[in-house]
């Protein structure tokens, strides 16, 4: 059994979390996804999604397979106040790259999630989105950046840091996808690598 790598042009979505608690990450995740835009091929097509909370979800930049253009939209991100959607944002993204090119065949449909994982705000449920994931058949490799959350949990509840890594990690799984959880700028750029 040989694992070959997906070589079919990719419709991918970056979809990267504004919202205030990401303000100390937002720089590398905006390095990771650079370096994962130099490293697509011609006839991949990326969009770029900002999201705060469930009204401040924007695509600031349309599918295109110009690099500079992208990058030039990942530049201009900045932090805003307000409660994250983190399941709202990919939600949302997951229909914009299953819709892109429907009636091309032989396309892979990815999302790159960037976030802190905490989702404070969103008005889908998991279980919506999985639901979604299945059925449109995209999948969902998350740089999860939570070192920075609490690990301490009560006696009947999860720590902030394992709610947000089990959220990420089960959109990932059920997608066909995988999770990370970097802990230094070198494991961010291999995370980058394995997409």
């Amino acid at each position: 059994l040989s694992v070959e790598k997906d070589e079919r042009p990719v419709d991918l979505g970056i979809a990267i979390d504004s919202s205030g608690s990401f303000r100390k990450f937002l720089g590398a995740g905006v390095t990771a996804a650079k370096s994962i835009i130099h490293t697509r091929r011609s006839d991949d097509q990326v969009f770029i999604e900002r999201f705060i909370d469930t009204p401040k979800i924007q695509r600031v930049q349309d599918f295109t397979s110009n690099k500079a253009v992208l990058v030039q939209a990942i530049d201009k991100f900045y932090v805003e106040g307000g409660p994250s959607a983190v399941v709202d944002g990919v939600y949302t993204a997951v229909n914009y790259v299953a819709e892109h090119n429907k009636a091309v065949p032989g396309r892979r449909k990815a999302v790159l999630l960037i976030t802190d994982g905490e989702d404070r705000n969103s008005a889908y449920k998991a279980e919506k989105l999985i639901d979604l994931l299945r059925q449109q058949q995209v999948q969902v490799f998350v740089l999860g950046f939570t070192m920075d959350l609490d690990e301490s949990s009560g006696s009947t509840k999860f720590s902030p840091r394992a709610k947000a890594e089990k959220l990420l990690k089960s959109i990932a799984e059920e997608s066909g996808g995988r999770a990370f959880f970097p802990r230094d700028n070198d494991q961010v750029m291999n995370a980058t690598l394995q997409f």
